[in-house]
């Protein structure tokens, strides 16, 4: 595997630590992409492989990999120096501290995803606030944080462009209006399942200048949305104008608010 660039292990579900251990014998200084996802065997003993051996490793897909704890992302942070991506969807042994040793590690993360890390709250985002603001893309979705965790996150996040907080249900207006306030350059959101924001953390939402993806899925418990209320009760003048994805599954929407939706945004692509 000398000249390897891209390995993709995703879904071998028998693949284990030993496995692993016979394939990461020696550097493999070529290797940039390791898709590990749904590896449910695999543990921090295949993290501190990775570490030692994958030295040029920039992207590393562990979704899934329920079997990884803090100390393995501790292994990471100090031996993936180069690493720009970092995927741990679901690895529900995760917690604020794992957050805490990738911060204070080595990284300049461009991207990360800590959805459905249950384990992961307000205090993980001081830590990325810390130690990870160069993040571009962060993904949240279903993560135990609220407002106040917004808070101490988006004062030191100015670069971040896309970030997902779907289900994160302790997200309020407020939260939304922090957003609109301090991440000015962000042009992707997603609000799915966020039952507690309104029409006024939406109006707030809406005025970001470079926002060109808003997802809203069925936020408010699957009723009418805030937004559409907002536009066809009110009449206001406010518009989505540089918005290209607007996606609104799962929504009860009937023919006058989608009518409404399309007004929003003459390059607006419908999902």
């Amino acid at each position: 595997m000398a000249d390897i660039e891209s390995l993709n292990l995703s879904g071998c579900y028998n693949l284990t630590d030993n496995g692993l251990s016979h394939a990461f014998v020696a550097e493999i200084s070529s290797l940039r992409s390791l898709n590990l996802s749904l590896c449910k065997q695999i543990t921090d003993s295949s993290l501190g492989r990775i570490a030692q051996y994958l030295k040029g490793l920039e992207v590393l897909e562990l979704g899934g990999c329920s079997n990884i704890t803090n100390t393995g992302l501790l292994l990471i942070a100090w031996g993936l120096q180069r690493l720009k991506s970092l995927n741990l969807r679901s690895c529900d042994n995760i917690s604020d501290t794992g957050i805490m040793h990738l911060a204070m590690g080595s990284l300049r993360l461009s991207g990360l995803d800590v959805s459905f890390c249950d384990k992961v709250g307000d205090q993980s985002l001081a830590y990325i606030a810390q130690g990870l603001d160069g993040l571009r893309s962060l993904s949240l979705c279903s993560c135990h944080i609220s407002d106040e965790g917004i808070n101490r996150m988006v004062r030191q996040m100015h670069g971040l462009r896309t970030l997902n907080i779907g289900q994160c249900v302790r997200i309020t207006d407020k939260g939304l209006e922090l957003i609109a306030e301090h991440l000015s350059q962000l042009t992707g959101i997603d609000l799915y399942g966020c039952t507690r924001i309104t029409k006024r953390g939406l109006e707030r939402i809406t005025q970001l200048p470079c926002l060109k993806v808003f997802m809203l899925f069925s936020a408010v418990g699957g009723y009418n949305l805030p937004l559409f209320q907002y536009c066809t009760e009110t009449r206001a003048s406010y518009s989505l104008p540089f918005c290209q994805s607007v996606c609104v599954s799962s929504c009860t929407m009937g023919n006058g608010k989608v009518q409404a939706l399309r007004a929003l945004s003459p390059c607006l692509h419908w999902r």
